[in-house]
C-alpha cells in the first residue's frame, strides 16, 4: 500500500482531481463539497446528468486546485471516452494529479471494480498508486447544500 505524500503540495501548489465512478454515485456533489460551492449541476436523474467532461478550479487553503468532474466511462462511446481522458491527462500537467473513485455505499458495481483497469490501459500508466476511494451516501434524493464563505 502507498500513502499520498502531502509535503509534494508544498512544493507545488498544484492539485488536480479526476472524479471517476459511475452515474449517480455523487461525482459532482463530491466535486462541489471540495471545492466549497455549486460548481458542476448536481441533482437526482435517471438519465447521467453529466454529458461532458466539466472543470472548476479554486484556491482552496493555499492551494490551486482543479475538479474535473466526468462523464462516467460506460456512459461514453469508445471515441468520446477517449478524448474525455486525453482532456484529463493534459488539465493534470503541471501539478500533484490524484484519481478520487466515488463510489455510493452498498452499490459497489463491477463497472466500478474495472473502472481503474480501464483507465490505466487508455492512459497507459499506473494510476491506482494515485487514486483514493470516496464513498458517498448518494441517496438519491435532492439536497440544499450551503456552503461558508
Amino acid at each position: 500500500m502507498r500513502f499520498l505524500n502531502v509535503g509534494n503540495l508544498t512544493k507545488n501548489p498544484k492539485l488536480a482531481l479526476v472524479l471517476l465512478g459511475e452515474s449517480g454515485s455523487g461525482k459532482s456533489a463530491s466535486g462541489n463539497t471540495i471545492l466549497g460551492q455549486n460548481m458542476f449541476t448536481s441533482k437526482a436523474s435517471s438519465a447521467p446528468v453529466t454529458t461532458e467532461c466539466q472543470v472548476a478550479e479554486k484556491a482552496v487553503c493555499g492551494t490551486q486546485v482543479t475538479v474535473i468532474d466526468r462523464p462516467d466511462l460506460s456512459d461514453e462511446d469508445l471515441q468520446q471516452a477517449d478524448e474525455h481522458v486525453k482532456k484529463c491527462r493534459d488539465l493534470c500537467r503541471g501539478g500533484l494529479c490524484v484519481y478520487l473513485l466515488v463510489i455510493q455505499i452498498g452499490r459497489f458495481t463491477e463497472g466500478e471494480r474495472d473502472i481503474l483497469e480501464m483507465l490505466e490501459k487508455t492512459l497507459q500508466t499506473r494510476i491506482r498508486d494515485r487514486a483514493i476511494i470516496l464513498f458517498t451516501f448518494a441517496s438519491g434524493k435532492e439536497m440544499q447544500v450551503s456552503f461558508l464563505p
